[in-house]
Protein backbone atom coordinates (compact mmCIF):
# COMPACT_ATOMS: atom_id res chain seq x y z
CA UNK A 1 0.00 0.00 0.00
CA UNK A 2 1.78 3.83 -0.81
CA UNK A 3 0.96 6.73 1.58
CA UNK A 4 -1.87 7.68 -0.75
CA UNK A 5 -3.91 4.72 0.42
CA UNK A 6 -3.77 3.16 -3.22
CA UNK A 7 -2.58 -0.36 -3.86
CA UNK A 8 0.06 -2.10 -5.83
CA UNK A 9 1.52 -5.03 -6.25
CA UNK A 10 5.51 -6.27 -5.79
CA UNK A 11 7.73 -9.44 -5.68
CA UNK A 12 7.48 -10.57 -2.52
CA UNK A 13 11.13 -10.93 -2.27
CA UNK A 14 11.57 -7.18 -2.11
CA UNK A 15 11.74 -5.33 1.34
CA UNK A 16 9.44 -2.79 2.61
CA UNK A 17 8.37 -1.31 5.92
CA UNK A 18 5.00 -2.89 7.30
CA UNK A 19 1.81 -2.53 9.34
CA UNK A 20 0.51 -5.12 11.46
CA UNK A 21 -2.77 -5.95 13.21
CA UNK A 22 -2.68 -6.46 16.52
CA UNK A 23 -6.22 -7.63 18.33
CA UNK A 24 -4.25 -8.34 21.31
CA UNK A 25 -4.35 -4.12 21.95
CA UNK A 26 -7.25 -2.16 22.73
CA UNK A 27 -6.52 1.06 21.33
CA UNK A 28 -4.51 1.18 18.44
CA UNK A 29 -4.63 -2.13 16.41
CA UNK A 30 -2.70 -1.23 13.56
CA UNK A 31 0.81 -0.94 14.24
CA UNK A 32 3.51 0.22 12.02
CA UNK A 33 6.92 -1.43 11.60
CA UNK A 34 9.22 0.70 10.49
CA UNK A 35 12.01 -2.00 8.94
CA UNK A 36 12.61 -3.23 6.10
CA UNK A 37 11.55 -6.79 5.36
CA UNK A 38 10.49 -9.27 2.30
CA UNK A 39 7.21 -10.42 2.76
CA UNK A 40 7.57 -13.28 4.14
CA UNK A 41 9.83 -12.11 6.66
CA UNK A 42 6.95 -9.11 7.87
CA UNK A 43 4.62 -11.65 8.13
CA UNK A 44 6.43 -14.24 10.13
CA UNK A 45 7.48 -10.86 12.40
CA UNK A 46 3.64 -10.18 12.77
CA UNK A 47 2.46 -13.25 13.48
CA UNK A 48 5.53 -13.49 16.80
CA UNK A 49 5.16 -10.58 17.93
CA UNK A 50 1.41 -9.47 17.20
CA UNK A 51 -1.44 -10.90 15.70
CA UNK A 52 -1.00 -11.15 11.47
CA UNK A 53 -0.07 -8.58 8.72
CA UNK A 54 -3.03 -6.07 8.25
CA UNK A 55 -5.88 -7.19 6.23
CA UNK A 56 -7.89 -4.74 4.75
CA UNK A 57 -11.69 -4.97 4.74
CA UNK A 58 -13.41 -1.88 3.67
CA UNK A 59 -12.60 1.82 2.76
CA UNK A 60 -13.28 2.93 6.19
CA UNK A 61 -10.14 0.39 7.52
CA UNK A 62 -8.20 1.60 4.25
CA UNK A 63 -8.68 4.80 5.28
CA UNK A 64 -7.45 4.56 8.81
CA UNK A 65 -4.23 2.33 7.65
CA UNK A 66 -3.59 5.15 4.79
CA UNK A 67 -3.19 7.76 7.92
CA UNK A 68 -0.96 5.45 10.00
CA UNK A 69 1.92 5.20 6.80
CA UNK A 70 1.18 8.49 5.71
CA UNK A 71 4.23 10.13 7.67
CA UNK A 72 7.04 7.67 7.03
CA UNK A 73 6.44 8.90 2.97
CA UNK A 74 6.94 5.40 2.28
CA UNK A 75 4.85 2.21 0.79
CA UNK A 76 4.34 -0.74 3.37
CA UNK A 77 3.29 -4.43 2.85
CA UNK A 78 -0.31 -5.43 3.72
CA UNK A 79 -1.69 -8.86 4.29
CA UNK A 80 -3.04 -9.08 0.97
CA UNK A 81 -1.18 -11.97 -1.34
CA UNK A 82 -1.26 -13.86 -4.92
CA UNK A 83 -0.01 -17.48 -4.00
CA UNK A 84 -0.41 -20.31 -6.70
CA UNK A 85 1.09 -22.81 -4.47
CA UNK A 86 -1.40 -25.92 -4.07
CA UNK A 87 -0.81 -28.96 -1.65
CA UNK A 88 -0.57 -32.22 -3.57
CA UNK A 89 -4.24 -33.89 -2.12
CA UNK A 90 -5.59 -30.17 -2.74
CA UNK A 91 -6.33 -29.52 0.95
CA UNK A 92 -6.95 -25.81 1.66
CA UNK A 93 -4.03 -24.26 4.04
CA UNK A 94 -2.72 -20.48 4.24
CA UNK A 95 0.22 -21.89 6.48
CA UNK A 96 3.28 -20.82 5.07
CA UNK A 97 6.65 -21.32 6.67
CA UNK A 98 9.22 -20.27 4.08
CA UNK A 99 13.03 -19.89 4.54
CA UNK A 100 13.71 -16.01 3.38
CA UNK A 101 14.05 -15.75 -0.21
CA UNK A 102 12.95 -19.19 -1.55
CA UNK A 103 9.14 -18.41 -2.61
CA UNK A 104 9.36 -17.56 -5.85
CA UNK A 105 9.29 -19.47 -9.15
CA UNK A 106 10.49 -18.09 -12.14
CA UNK A 107 13.40 -20.56 -11.98
CA UNK A 108 11.06 -23.12 -12.74
CA UNK A 109 11.20 -24.34 -8.79
CA UNK A 110 8.52 -25.70 -8.19
CA UNK A 111 8.32 -28.22 -5.40
CA UNK A 112 9.07 -27.88 -1.63
CA UNK A 113 11.43 -29.51 0.42
CA UNK A 114 11.79 -29.24 3.77
CA UNK A 115 14.87 -27.66 5.28
CA UNK A 116 16.42 -28.66 8.45
CA UNK A 117 19.08 -27.09 10.44
CA UNK A 118 20.24 -27.41 14.04
CA UNK A 119 22.43 -24.65 15.19
CA UNK A 120 24.37 -25.55 18.73
CA UNK A 121 20.93 -26.52 20.50
CA UNK A 122 18.40 -24.68 18.57
CA UNK A 123 16.72 -26.95 16.17
CA UNK A 124 14.55 -25.07 13.02
CA UNK A 125 12.53 -26.14 9.95
CA UNK A 126 12.16 -24.31 6.80
CA UNK A 127 10.68 -24.56 3.42
CA UNK A 128 12.82 -23.85 0.30
CA UNK A 129 11.77 -24.51 -3.25
CA UNK A 130 13.42 -26.76 -5.84
CA UNK A 131 13.22 -28.40 -9.32
CA UNK A 132 10.52 -31.76 -9.28
CA UNK A 133 12.63 -33.88 -11.18
CA UNK A 134 15.59 -33.64 -8.28
CA UNK A 135 15.71 -37.02 -6.04
CA UNK A 136 15.50 -36.39 -2.45
CA UNK A 137 13.77 -38.47 0.16
CA UNK A 138 10.20 -37.94 1.16
CA UNK A 139 7.56 -38.35 3.65
CA UNK A 140 3.81 -39.88 2.92
CA UNK A 141 0.94 -39.55 5.20
CA UNK A 142 -2.28 -41.70 5.66
CA UNK A 143 -5.31 -42.68 8.20
CA UNK A 144 -4.19 -43.20 11.14
CA UNK A 145 -3.73 -47.05 12.41
CA UNK A 146 -4.84 -48.04 15.83
CA UNK A 147 -2.12 -50.23 17.37
CA UNK A 148 -4.05 -53.38 19.41
CA UNK A 149 -2.97 -53.45 22.59
CA UNK A 150 -0.25 -55.75 23.54
CA UNK A 151 -2.07 -58.97 25.77
CA UNK A 152 -1.30 -58.34 29.23
CA UNK A 153 1.06 -60.55 30.96
CA UNK A 154 0.34 -62.81 33.78
CA UNK A 155 2.87 -64.50 36.12
CA UNK A 156 1.83 -67.52 38.49
CA UNK A 157 4.13 -69.14 41.09
CA UNK A 158 4.16 -72.76 41.59
CA UNK A 159 5.18 -74.81 44.09
CA UNK A 160 6.41 -78.36 43.28
CA UNK A 161 7.53 -81.35 45.46
CA UNK A 162 9.32 -83.74 43.65
CA UNK A 163 10.27 -87.33 44.18
CA UNK A 164 12.38 -89.17 41.72
CA UNK A 165 11.99 -92.95 40.90
CA UNK A 166 15.26 -92.93 40.91
CA UNK A 167 17.05 -92.09 43.56
CA UNK A 168 20.21 -91.75 42.19
CA UNK A 169 18.78 -88.76 40.32
CA UNK A 170 20.35 -85.55 40.96
CA UNK A 171 17.53 -82.46 40.20
CA UNK A 172 19.89 -80.18 41.22
CA UNK A 173 21.52 -81.18 37.84
CA UNK A 174 21.14 -78.21 35.14
CA UNK A 175 20.10 -80.94 32.41
CA UNK A 176 17.18 -82.50 34.47
CA UNK A 177 15.53 -79.60 35.51
CA UNK A 178 15.92 -78.47 31.57
CA UNK A 179 14.16 -81.73 31.05
CA UNK A 180 11.99 -81.22 33.91
CA UNK A 181 10.93 -77.79 32.52
CA UNK A 182 10.29 -79.42 29.07
CA UNK A 183 8.49 -81.90 30.39
CA UNK A 184 5.49 -79.18 32.27
CA UNK A 185 5.68 -77.44 28.76
CA UNK A 186 4.07 -80.51 27.14
CA UNK A 187 1.68 -81.08 29.57
CA UNK A 188 0.66 -77.58 29.39
CA UNK A 189 0.24 -77.48 25.88
CA UNK A 190 -1.62 -80.22 25.53
CA UNK A 191 -4.07 -78.72 28.26
CA UNK A 192 -4.42 -75.64 25.63
CA UNK A 193 -1.97 -73.16 26.86
CA UNK A 194 -0.15 -71.41 24.32
CA UNK A 195 3.36 -72.91 22.88
CA UNK A 196 5.20 -69.80 23.60
CA UNK A 197 4.05 -69.66 27.41
CA UNK A 198 7.04 -69.18 29.66
CA UNK A 199 8.20 -71.63 32.06
CA UNK A 200 11.36 -71.03 34.59
CA UNK A 201 12.15 -72.35 37.68
CA UNK A 202 12.55 -69.44 40.19
CA UNK A 203 16.21 -69.99 42.62
CA UNK A 204 15.98 -69.27 46.17
CA UNK A 205 18.34 -66.87 47.92
CA UNK A 206 21.02 -69.68 48.08
CA UNK A 207 21.09 -69.80 44.16
CA UNK A 208 19.47 -73.20 44.20
CA UNK A 209 16.04 -74.50 43.26
CA UNK A 210 15.32 -77.31 44.80
CA UNK A 211 15.64 -78.03 48.82
CA UNK A 212 15.81 -81.34 50.39
CA UNK A 213 13.78 -81.85 53.39
CA UNK A 214 14.51 -83.11 56.11
CA UNK A 215 13.45 -86.42 57.84
CA UNK A 216 10.94 -85.72 60.48
CA UNK A 217 10.99 -81.95 59.97
CA UNK A 218 7.40 -79.83 60.68
CA UNK A 219 6.97 -79.00 57.55
CA UNK A 220 7.02 -82.35 55.95
CA UNK A 221 4.70 -84.01 58.69
CA UNK A 222 1.96 -81.29 57.73
CA UNK A 223 2.32 -81.67 54.20
CA UNK A 224 2.29 -85.64 54.83
CA UNK A 225 -0.85 -84.83 56.84
CA UNK A 226 -2.50 -83.50 54.40
CA UNK A 227 -1.76 -85.89 51.66
CA UNK A 228 -3.38 -88.17 54.26
CA UNK A 229 -6.94 -86.28 54.35
CA UNK A 230 -6.62 -86.09 50.60
CA UNK A 231 -6.21 -89.76 50.15
CA UNK A 232 -9.09 -90.94 52.57
CA UNK A 233 -11.40 -87.80 50.96
CA UNK A 234 -10.77 -89.87 47.78
CA UNK A 235 -11.58 -93.40 49.39
CA UNK A 236 -14.85 -92.06 51.00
Amino acid sequence: MSTSGLWNNASCDDQHHFICYDGKQDTNQYVLIQENKTWIEAQSYCREYHTDLVSVRNQTENTEIEKEISLSGLPVWIGLFLDSWRWSDQSDSSFRNWQSGWSSTHQGYNCTLVYSHTYYYYHYSKWINNPCDVNYPFICYGPAVETPEKPQLKRHVVRMKMTPKDQHLNISDPAVQDAILQEIRNKLKEQGLPADIKVTWKKQPDGKVFHKEEEGSPKKEEEEKKMKRMMTKREL
